[in-house]
């Protein structure tokens, strides 16, 4: 590919080591006659072809950022240690391949004007729709980028001037906690023409009775109420097992409902009616706060609408689910709410369960204080 033919017979590091830059490292060895691939450049990552920052061989070519989220922040942190400005090119992936910009003398990649500029600014949630919304519209067309309301990898500034540039602001409101990223300044910052879309926060703590994430867990109240009420562990284990514990999952189910429907009362994507009217029928929630992709196709379909767009999803692009938290689906939550989805066959919802228990009332008992916050 002509495309790639600047690489050819070069010396290459590829950032950051993920899945997506082994895929890069395997597209290039089909299309190049030939090129030298030095390693991975990672600080965070451990394996034999992963080079720390500091340890680079100098005598190198170029260096390929593959990020659809961080490269900025990838680029600043390279600036630092020293690497050549001429040797960086951000890479993206696109239907009918990749492209790649170079990065230019403020520190920012060569963008096309023409472009219309969507930032999806929130928490993980806008995260799978700024990667849908790229998998749906034409990369020619639309720059899509996400940055996130709870992490440190782009700095406040990075992210207001960002949203200053955008043509189009999926977002979701945060309140003042968030200061400089709270909804009054973010709304101060955008363009007069800049078209915003706004979407609630989606939650819901009683789906299912148990969840731990490693930071939180969903029915913690529940347990150590029964703890309190001097329950022993294994009599709570035993009970769980025999679905005979109520997590009032319907009083929390419509608690979290009534927020979301507060919400949006303010935001111009409506999510509460189609839950409600689908969740026995589908599973709409991998976890509490992570839906699936049912409701990632709602909320496209009602952002095209809102945009006067046609977005063609491809409904068997899916992203995967979450996987890194602990959620088992008992007897109790499908009679509860009765189920009807073809969900997955938890065959060890109660092994997963008494593990959450476990982790819960050992917790307790060593610090005396809940996991979760709110209790």
């Amino acid at each position: 590919m002509k495309l790639l033919s600047k690489f050819n017979n070069k010396k290459i590091y590829i950032t950051p080591y993920s899945d997506n830059s082994k895929w890069l490292k395997i597209y290039l060895e089909f299309y190049l006659k030939k090129f030298i691939f030095l390693g991975y450049l990672d600080d965070t990552k451990k394996d034999k072809s992963v080079i720390a920052v500091n340890n680079i061989n100098k005598d190198y070519d170029y260096i390929l950022i593959f990020s659809e989220n961080y490269y900025l922040n990838i680029y600043s942190n390279l600036i630092v240690a020293g690497i050549k400005n001429k040797s960086l090119f951000n890479i993206k992936k696109t239907l009918n391949g990749i492209a790649y910009n170079a990065f230019n003398e403020k520190k920012i990649p060569y963008e096309n004007t023409l472009r219309k500029k969507i930032i999806c600014f929130g928490n993980c949630q806008l995260h799978h729709i700024a990667k849908r919304l790229s998998d749906s519209l034409s990369y020619h067309i639309y720059d899509i980028m996400y940055y996130s309301n709870y992490d440190n990898y782009y700095s406040k500034t990075l992210i207001l001037q960002a949203i200053s540039n955008a043509d189009i602001l999926i977002y979701q409101p945060f309140d003042d906690q968030y200061k400089e990223l709270r909804e009054a300044n973010i709304n101060q910052h955008t363009k007069s023409t800049c078209k915003l879309i706004s979407l609630p926060i989606i939650h819901n703590n009683g789906v299912y009775s148990l969840e731990y994430n490693g930071l939180l867990a969903v029915g913690e109240d529940t347990i150590l109420k029964l703890l309190q009420n001097g329950k022993t562990k294994t009599e709570i284990i035993h009970a769980y097992k025999n679905n005979k514990i109520d997590f009032n999952l319907k009083e929390k189910f419509s608690k979290s409902m009534q927020i979301m429907k507060w919400q949006e009362q303010y935001t111009d994507i409506k999510l509460t009616n189609f839950i409600e009217k689908n969740y026995t029928k589908y599973k709409l929630f991998a976890n509490s706060g992570h839906p699936t992709n049912k409701v990632f196709f709602e909320i496209v379909k009602q952002i095209g609408k809102i945009l006067s767009v046609h977005i063609i999803q491809r409904k068997n692009n899916y992203i995967q689910e979450v996987q890194s938290t602990l959620t088992p689906i008992s007897p109790h939550d499908i009679q509860t709410h009765k189920y009807t989805f073809n969900y997955y066959q938890d065959t060890q919802w109660d092994m997963v369960g008494k593990t959450i228990i476990e982790i819960i009332i050992n917790n307790f008992k060593l610090t005396g204080k809940p996991l979760s916050k709110n209790i």
